[in-house]
């Protein structure tokens, strides 16, 4: 049986694609096996900025892009910077700032990067933390701190958290982390960035697929 390409046949399938609406929420994670296992079920790879690329003591400015990751932030004179003294997920760097090496309670920033499904992060502090100390937010969603919530501990005695959003059916291109004002005081760090990289799923290779042959008809 021969599939006639109608101009009705192909905008079915635009509208399958993406004319259809969905209401699916994005999930927020706060434990880093489930977020990575759910980014392998949503066929999304990903990419990971772990700033061992980096020089100890390297200025990330604001507005300042790495790996494709843009960080905008105001700490009224105090720089982003990249650094190793202290112990991290992946050794040898973490992203702290040029007071102290730390982020202090009520540094906030905001990311952007290219249109993705996915982001999550870790998060390092030798203080004890508090539920909702430091927050995540992408898409619609916000992914807050749990203080019991620990992935690891250092050697150091910093205590790892995690925190990851995934929005496998609409993409996002900015996210923020906020430290809410008036909460505990702490020092934290960030190490290991990570935002998906979208793979063609079935449907995206059943369209390509159909274009393909939709155009060798029209060549004939």
């Amino acid at each position: 049986m021969k599939i006639k390409f109608t101009h009705a046949v192909m905008a079915g399938v635009l509208f399958l694609l993406c004319g259809g609406t969905s209401y699916a929420l994005p999930v927020t994670y706060t434990d880093h096996t489930d977020f990575f296992n759910d980014l392998t079920s949503a066929g999304l790879g990903s990419t990971t900025l772990d700033f061992d690329g980096l020089l100890d003591g390297q200025i990330i400015a604001d507005g300042e892009s790495v790996a494709g990751i843009t960080f905008h932030y105001d700490f009224g004179g105090v720089q982003m910077m990249a650094s190793n003294i202290f112990d991290t997920t992946s050794p040898r760097n973490f992203l702290g700032t040029d007071d102290g090496d730390v982020f202090l309670d009520g540094d906030s920033f905001g990311l952007s990067f290219s249109a993705t499904h996915a982001i999550g992060m870790y998060f390092l502090a030798a203080d004890e933390m508090e539920d909702d100390d430091i927050r995540l937010i992408a898409s619609t969603a916000t992914a807050s701190l749990i203080k019991a919530a620990v992935q690891q501990t250092l050697a150091d005695g910093s205590d790892v958290y995690f925190l990851g959003i995934i929005d496998d059916v609409n993409t996002f291109q900015n996210a923020s982390v906020i430290t809410p004002v008036g909460g505990g005081h702490f020092f934290y760090n960030i190490d290991d960035i990570t935002v998906s990289v979208p793979e063609p799923g079935t449907t995206m290779l059943i369209l390509i697929g159909m274009l393909g042959a939709l155009k060798r008809k029209l060549a004939n």
